[in-house]
């Protein structure tokens, strides 16, 4: 698949993201099995005749029930948010974090699949600290073990809110693209 039909591919999926995901998936699988294999021109020539995505879009959601309006989060939501998961389990020990991944389920800033991915990453590193800190409990873990559960979440949560920050500012530029 060349770039222009990838290009095309990406409008088309952002112009019915209010569409149900069932439908939006026939539609987007019809058009890339129509770009499948065409030259640049050929490639030129047939989203010329697909016509703007936006189009499409309007076509499709024409006589379905309207979806109900988001509020989009703003980025200081996203930044407090990020900012709480990272330092929140540190400053209010447990209660932070788990405020933090409420904030998370809460915010329109991610899909639901990011909001799983990221709470499930997170998840993973409080666990996998729990896990060290109870393997390393002798003696002659000590200063170690303790630095181990510390370090572990908060390196887990840097990569997760960081990634986090990249998907929502990754939507906000698509959103605004032409």
């Amino acid at each position: 698949m060349n770039e222009q039909s990838t290009r095309y591919l990406h409008r088309l999926t952002t112009a019915l993201a209010d569409a149900p995901a069932d439908l939006r998936e026939e539609i987007v699988t019809g058009v890339r099995e129509g770009l499948a294999g065409l030259d640049d021109g050929q490639t030129a020539a047939r989203i010329a005749e697909l016509g703007d995505p936006a189009a499409i879009a309007a076509e499709a959601l024409r006589g379905l029930p309207a979806a109900p309006e988001r509020p989009r989060s703003s980025s200081f939501y996203v930044g407090l948010t990020v900012a709480l998961l990272v330092c929140g389990g540190y400053i209010l020990p447990v209660v932070g974090w788990i405020a933090a991944l409420l904030l998370i389920v809460g915010s329109s800033a991610w899909t639901t699949r990011e909001k799983k991915i990221g709470i499930g990453a997170s998840v993973a590193s409080a666990f996998a600290a729990l896990v060290l800190l109870f393997t390393l409990r002798g003696e002659e873990a000590g200063p170690a073990g303790l630095a181990l559960f510390l370090l572990v979440p908060l390196v887990g949560n840097l990569v997760v809110g960081f990634w986090l920050g990249l998907k929502s500012r990754t939507r906000v530029s698509a959103a605004s693209a032409p």
